[in-house]
């Protein structure tokens, strides 16, 4: 099996991220104008459930907002982490590198994890 192309899997990985931030910039967007739709334009509903729906609303766009600017973070974080990673085993001597008692290891505990 052939090695996967690292340099295609970090690009790809970084355009859904940055997909990603947009996707939950829209949802955030449209409920936001869902909310400002309920209290223009719901003048016939019951103030209770107005009440309900704004409340639920408000709990999205904050929930969605924070996946927005954990999820930046997150991806910042992972980024930085990686390259300390790349770092790191560049630095390693070729003996350790080529050496397949290292080289197998991590790949095992790739393998199992499915979820």
């Amino acid at each position: 099996m052939d090695a996967p192309d690292i340099a295609s899997i970090k690009t790809a990985l970084d355009a859904a991220s940055s997909w990603n931030e947009w996707a939950t910039g829209a949802v955030t967007l449209g409920v936001a104008v869902e909310l400002l739709a309920l209290l223009v334009w719901g003048k016939e509903m019951p103030r209770s459930e107005k009440i309900a729906l704004a409340f639920g609303s408000v709990l999205v766009v904050i929930g969605v907002g924070g996946e927005w600017v954990f999820g930046g973070r997150t991806a910042a974080a992972a980024t930085a982490l990686q390259q300390a990673s790349d770092e790191r085993i560049a630095a390693l001597p070729d003996s350790v590198k080529r050496n397949p008692k290292y080289l197998c290891k991590p790949l095992k505990h790739v393998a199992i994890r499915t979820t």
